[in-house]
């Protein structure tokens, strides 16, 4: 689990936004749901809790959480959620 870290890590300075994630025939976009993401690509090979989104008032708003796909054809790719719905979709290898 420590190298999946380390992955994520190193690979935010490699990282390339995606606007979209083919999944076998469905596609995965921004606005989707957590559940259409696990519904459409299948369970991922991580989940990781990132932490909270805050609001104008400093108190905790929003679970933020990153789910780790792949690797597919040398790609892993990383779909961040924000209150269970994803709002950026990146690729790395």
């Amino acid at each position: 689990m420590r190298w999946l870290v380390v992955i994520i890590l190193f690979s935010s300075l490699l990282a390339t936004p995606v606007s979209a994630l083919r999944c076998s025939s469905d596609l995965v976009q921004e606005g989707d749901t957590k559940f259409e993401v696990i519904e459409r690509c299948g369970e991922p090979l991580s989940i990781e809790f990132v932490g909270y989104r805050l609001d104008g008032f400093g108190n905790r708003d929003l679970v933020i959480e990153h789910l780790i796909y792949g690797p597919w054809k040398g790609w892993y790719y990383l779909i961040e959620l924000v209150g269970g719905k994803v709002t950026k979709i990146e690729s790395f290898r």
